[in-house]
């Protein structure tokens, strides 16, 4: 007979988190509790989380269930039952604003040219426009305003490519961490390279400059990545590639390798994995597997997946096969943003002193600094897109379930300003990604892989 006592108490009390999701665990018999907003991941008998509890869990309008007073105890201590006047998008609120608006955590992004020595096919940056003429200056003092006491600085050098302008990056460091220290300025250097020009000379400059953070790109094993990578000089970059990242190794380097993944590479990737796990690389680096970040230069590219299901299929199975070499897999984590284009407190410069949002093209120029430093609007509609004044302000963020995992999504590919996906991969891919960290493989997906030959390199 149902405790009618227990319920009453129950309904009066409390209620279920909005963001709790149970799924199917690996093991029979078992389930699996996870809760997007606190982070907690439980694996427990499907005879303690039953089907009328498992369904009020994830739905407050489904009968309520009948629930020992010990059990109610544990899912309220987890987060995953809560009381009745609790209301989680303000809680969500107030976190992203603390974090998104403590203005004393700066990032800078700094194109010191547009220059490559590569040509990839679906770069978004616009390499063929002429390097900014360089005030250095000017820009030296704009960093130096991001410089908060007591707080940090994230300096990252970008491009093109950063390492074509070595003699600028250690003139800049320099500067700016003498800066820092006098002022209390925790300092963090960092650089997105393509990995192929650095070389032992090169990394001890950039390890003494205190450039510990390195995100490098490579899209598959060597025949993929001279195909989608070229060198402009014709010569093969891969080993290289592999030679300079062993190097960083040495170092204590911080390492991302970037994997952009589409129609005609993603079969491929798994062939690299098992390449930098026969050459001891793999335990000594993290992996970012995406897609191409194309906005407008690079907007008829076209091998893209037919939807964000069919990319997160993919993501989640690359990640199943780094798991087999023992590659940890990261627990979802609460993000205030959706990436730092979308941070008040992260802006991109050029040499020139041009302020930019998300990436360097044209279209994302939002500001400019006059010669006297100060910040002269040039599309300050274009720069507010950026900024929602909350998360779940997409269609859809609010019955979203992974919404504090995902930051809430691409502002301008909301507004179909972007031809990428707005939302995170795991919107779909949650249940699977679940179940991955509870250790069941994924199964390779049925998508039409497209054929590349493998041609002779050397």
């Amino acid at each position: 007979m149902k405790n009618q006592t227990q319920t009453s108490t129950l309904n009066a009390c409390y209620k279920p988190s909005f963001y709790n999701i149970v799924t199917a665990h690996p093991d029979e018999g078992k389930v699996i509790l996870y809760n997007s907003l606190t982070g907690t991941r439980i694996n427990v008998s499907d005879s303690v989380v039953d089907k009328p509890l498992s369904n009020w869990l994830q739905n407050s309008a489904e009968p309520e269930p009948e629930i020992k007073e010990s059990l109610l105890s544990q899912l309220k201590k987890l987060g995953f039952i809560i009381d009745k006047d609790r209301q989680e998008q303000t809680y969500i609120k107030k976190w992203q604003d603390n974090v998104n608006y403590d203005d004393k955590a700066r990032s800078v992004t700094v194109v010191l040219t547009r220059k490559c020595n590569l040509g990839c096919h679906y770069c978004f940056q616009d390499k063929e426009q002429d390097d900014a003429e360089v005030n250095q200056r000017k820009v030296l003092d704009y960093i130096r305003s991001q410089a908060i006491p007591g707080g940090s600085l994230t300096v990252t050098w970008f491009g093109g490519e950063p390492t074509l302008k070595m003699k600028m990056i250690h003139e800049f460091s320099a500067e700016i961490q003498r800066y820092c220290q006098e002022n209390n300025v925790r300092y963090i250097g960092a650089i997105t390279t393509n990995g192929v020009r650095l070389g032992s000379e090169k990394v001890k400059q950039l390890i003494q400059d205190k450039v510990m953070q390195y995100q490098i790109s490579l899209d598959g094993p060597d025949f993929i990545q001279e195909q989608r990578r070229p060198a402009l000089n014709g010569s093969t970059t891969y080993e290289q590639i592999l030679e300079n990242i062993r190097l960083l190794i040495s170092h204590k380097a911080n390492i991302i390798i970037k994997v952009i993944i589409d129609t005609k590479n993603w079969q491929h990737v798994e062939q690299m994995f098992a390449d930098l796990d026969a050459k001891k690389i793999l335990p000594h680096v993290r992996f970012a597997i995406q897609e191409t970040e194309s906005k407008f230069s690079s907007a008829n590219y076209g091998c893209r997946f037919a939807s964000l299901a069919e990319f997160a299929r993919v993501k989640l199975y690359l990640l199943s096969k780094l798991a087999s070499y023992g590659y940890p897999l990261s627990e979802p984590g609460k993000k205030a943003t959706f990436c730092e284009a979308t941070s008040p407190y992260a802006t991109t410069i050029d040499m020139e002193g041009n302020l930019f949002r998300c990436s360097t093209e044209q279209e994302n120029l939002v500001a400019r600094l006059d010669d006297d430093n100060n910040q002269v609007w040039l599309n300050k509609e274009y720069q507010e897109l950026f900024f929602t004044p909350e998360l779940g302000t997409h269609e859809g963020c609010n019955s979203c379930k992974v919404l504090p995992i995902c930051g809430g999504g691409c502002t301008i590919a909301a507004k179909n300003m972007a031809n990428r996906q707005t939302c995170s991969f795991y919107k779909p891919g949650i249940g699977d990604y679940l179940r991955m960290l509870a250790g069941k493989p994924i199964d390779k997906p049925e998508i039409t892989p497209v054929v590349i030959e493998q041609v002779a390199l050397g």
